[in-house]
């Protein structure tokens, strides 16, 4: 305890002989500690925190592995190639890829002339996504109302049906509970609400409706989108890798000329949901976290002027 006294006693002394050197190196410290809180923030969302799914660690993503690089997206005909060949997964579902769908492309121009008390007849522009029937349960949507699609829902030319937003529930519908079971128009068609989503799904933080993706594997022009599923309880990603490469010569014989104009014989891969997500943000998070937590120690180190 002497000695730390007497440490911080000469500290003191040499800082108030050098005020500017003082006043630099207190600055220097409030940067770094500054930089390294906001940071550690930035690191914890998105590298450490949970994803906000029912057991994270067990969904994996579809990958189409091509001479370009690799792609989050599949066809609809390597979707069920996929669906049929790995049996070490559970709860398949599609969804949306930004610009493709089985409809066409992501609709970011649906209008809702309000039909209730709070949207007046003001249309609102919304934003859509198609999902197939699996995908609320695959990511563990809660209901606040209402159900999910059925699988006699997510077939080509099945009932006009949506799934809403808790926001656009409350604006547009003042919470009516008893909208379930009634019609409202998107893009000018009457869709069915047979669900509304709980507050806190924050997977697609800016869709306001979500649509059947009633996806055709007959349909060769049908587009795609993004494919995932769950490891069944007991199987391991390497297994679920294994069979997945296996649906590949499957895929090419029955679709021998897909794709040729653009990839050569594109295969077939897995990834853990959180690296799809995370993508290439990881490497360049923990290369920016470790340069300012080494700032203020490499700062202390360079020669200091008198």
């Amino acid at each position: 305890m002497p000695n730390s006294l007497q440490d911080l006693t000469y500290a003191w002394r040499q800082l108030r002989k050098n005020p500017g050197f003082a006043l630099v190196a207190v600055l220097t410290l409030a940067l770094g500690i500054g930089a390294n809180t906001a940071i550690f923030t930035v690191v914890n969302a998105v590298l450490l925190r949970p994803l906000p799914y029912p057991e994270p660690d067990r969904i994996v993503q579809f990958i189409r592995t091509t001479e370009y690089g690799k792609f989050e997206t599949a066809s609809i005909q390597e979707f069920v190639a996929w669906r049929e060949q790995a049996q070490a997964l559970e709860d398949f579902a599609v969804y949306d890829a930004e610009g493709t769908s089985s409809a066409g492309g992501r609709e970011f121009n649906l209008v809702l002339p309000g039909i209730n008390l709070t949207g007046g007849d003001r249309p609102e522009r919304l934003t859509s996504i198609h999902v197939s029937a699996n995908y609320f349960r695959l990511f563990g949507a809660p209901m606040e109302i209402g159900r999910a699609f059925t699988a006699q829902e997510d077939v080509p030319k099945g009932p006009k049906v949506v799934v809403i937003s808790d926001g656009l529930w409350r604006r547009r519908f003042g919470a009516d509970r008893n909208l379930l079971g009634k019609a409202i128009l998107l893009g000018g068609e009457p869709h069915v609400v047979v669900g509304v989503l709980a507050p806190g799904f924050d997977i697609d933080l800016n869709c306001d409706v979500w649509l059947p993706f009633r996806m055709d594997p007959t349909d060769l022009n049908s587009g795609g989108g993004h494919a995932a599923a769950r490891l069944r309880h007991g199987a391991t990603l390497e297994m679920a890798k294994a069979q997945t490469k296996l649906a590949e010569p499957e895929f090419r014989r029955r679709f021998p000329d897909s794709g040729v104009s653009v990839f050569s014989q594109p295969g077939f891969d897995l990834e853990p949901i959180r690296d799809a997500v995370v993508g290439d943000v990881r490497p360049a998070l923990l290369v920016l976290l470790g340069s300012v937590s080494l700032w203020p120690m490499a700062w202390s180190w360079s020669p200091r002027r008198s």
